[in-house]
């Protein structure tokens, strides 16, 4: 479930959803995380989205227009691998990525998100 919190009010109970880069940074800590090898553990100390926008990869509405719910961004990410046999953090590294994602629902019909491409590149 990736949200920013829960609203008030009227609408109360009801979700707040995450903007495209905040979407993307999550998109790319999720994919971080699973690029790890076995035996070893990623994880992100800063993303910097540099663009984030509607992508052709989804399915489009009318033949013209994008469906809202896909995207691509792009920027730098800052992550540190740490081996969990022999317990030893190595250096953080940088380098830039490229990930392509949708809009989902989870089993509970919350919002989520689905990697549908992600490279790391230099």
């Amino acid at each position: 479930m990736k949200i920013k919190g829960v609203m008030n009010g009227k609408m109360r109970g009801s979700p707040i959803e995450l903007n495209d880069k905040e979407k993307a940074v999550e998109a790319v800590k999720e994919s971080i995380s699973k690029e790890a090898p076995e035996g070893w553990v990623y994880y992100c100390d800063s993303v910097n989205v540099t663009s984030s926008a509607a992508s052709s990869m989804g399915p489009r509405k009318d033949g013209k227009t994008l469906a809202n719910n896909s995207y691509v961004a792009s920027g730098d990410v800052v992550y540190r691998r740490l081996n969990a046999a022999t317990d030893d953090l190595f250096p953080a590294k940088t380098q830039q990525f490229k990930v392509k994602f949708k809009d989902i629902l989870d089993g509970f019909g919350m919002p989520d998100i689905e990697i549908t491409e992600f490279k790391l590149e230099g």
